[in-house]
């Protein structure tokens, strides 16, 4: 569950990339904002 918790960002950066055709431009911030509310979420980190 963790492991596909951690991969999730990089899964949604290489479907939208690839299957969707998206530019990294759009993608890479969805894949950051991704992990800071994973980060922030489920393994509690501080945001400082």
């Amino acid at each position: 569950m963790i492991a596909l918790l951690a991969i999730l960002p990089i899964l949604t950066t290489i479907i939208l990339m690839v299957v969707f055709n998206w530019p990294a431009k759009k993608v890479m911030p969805i894949a950051w904002i991704m992990a800071v509310i994973l980060a922030a979420t489920y393994w509690e980190m501080p945001m400082d």
